[in-house]
């Protein structure tokens, strides 16, 4: 009889074992997501942005708008919707990726610009700067489809939203001419 209440008493141990185990990762996986949270807290977390070149695509049949990709079926059927062809390989398994497309636009002042995303407890904040031609500058008149396409760190289920502001004259990437050069009067001739 004391061999049967031995192993009932072990069996009991394994399973009471087994609860705990089971406990403590359920309390522990529940405890990292409440750290995590705290640790976004209300000014959020700035997400790592990588551009991606979509080499050898026409974004000219993509209609203009905010997109995210977090599994490669869905860039596959999107890529394949929009003739976007060879489709760019990403890692889903470590990456999202955020676009945003202008549409057909008349010259090659306009651009877009993905400058940030930050990661809330709901949400993640992509912003966005679509930048318009400066006034009295020179553009050259062709229809260009604006895009900017970059990789953040995965994320799963939360929702993401864009926020787009306008910014006239393009981003300032001309450089300006010194008019105390000597040489700048032979400009003039």
């Amino acid at each position: 009889m004391g061999t049967y209440a031995n192993v009932a008493r072990m069996r009991l141990l394994a399973l009471g074992c087994a609860v705990a185990m089971l406990l403590s990762i359920c309390l522990g996986s529940a405890c990292g997501t409440t750290k995590n949270a705290q640790a976004i807290g209300k000014e959020g977390i700035e997400l790592t942005l990588t551009p991606v070149r979509l080499t050898g695509v026409s974004v000219s049949n993509v209609p203009a708008g905010q997109y995210v990709f977090r599994k490669s079926k869905d860039w596959r059927a999107f890529c394949s919707k929009h003739g976007l062809k060879p489709i760019p390989r990403i890692d889903f398994q470590n990456a999202s990726l955020l676009t945003v497309f202008l549409g057909q636009r008349p010259n090659t002042g306009y651009t877009v610009e993905i400058v940030a995303a930050r990661e809330y407890e709901q949400a993640v904040v992509v912003k966005a700067i679509e930048h318009s031609p400066a006034p009295g500058m020179m553009y050259a008149q062709v229809i260009t489809y604006p895009y900017q396409a970059v990789l953040i760190p995965k994320i799963h289920r939360k929702g993401v939203r864009f926020e787009k502001s306008l910014e006239v004259g393009g981003p300032q990437r001309l450089e300006k001419w010194n008019t105390d050069d000597k040489d700048s009067d032979k400009w003039n001739k």
